[in-house]
Formats: structure tokens, sequence, C-alpha cells
């Protein structure tokens, strides 16, 4: 991940789990099986980290 390259590596964990635990609940676009845009899963992680941090 570039976050991490860039020497970022807390911020990089952070997305990465936010990430999987989208991926986890099914939150995904068809071409993974699932019936959400792109927009809407970057907002299901964007939500996600929200959450983790509050």
């Amino acid at each position: 991940m570039m976050l991490r390259h860039l020497g970022h590596d807390e911020i990089a964990t952070e997305l990465e789990e936010a990430f999987t635990a989208v991926l986890e609940r099914g939150e995904v676009t068809p071409d993974l099986g699932g019936s959400l845009s792109t927009v809407e899963v970057g907002a299901a992680v964007i939500a996600e980290l929200r959450h983790r941090r509050s």
C-alpha cells in the first residue's frame, strides 16, 4: 500500500482493517457478488473508519 511505502504505517493499517471489515460484511461491488457501486463501497469504508475512531 502506498501509505505504508510513504511511512504512514498506522494509517495504512487502519484503512486495511476498515476495508476488510466492509468486505467481510458483504458490502461489495457486483464484480465481487454484491450490488453496491464503488461510491457506496467507498462511503462504507469511510463510515467504518469514522466508527473505529469514535
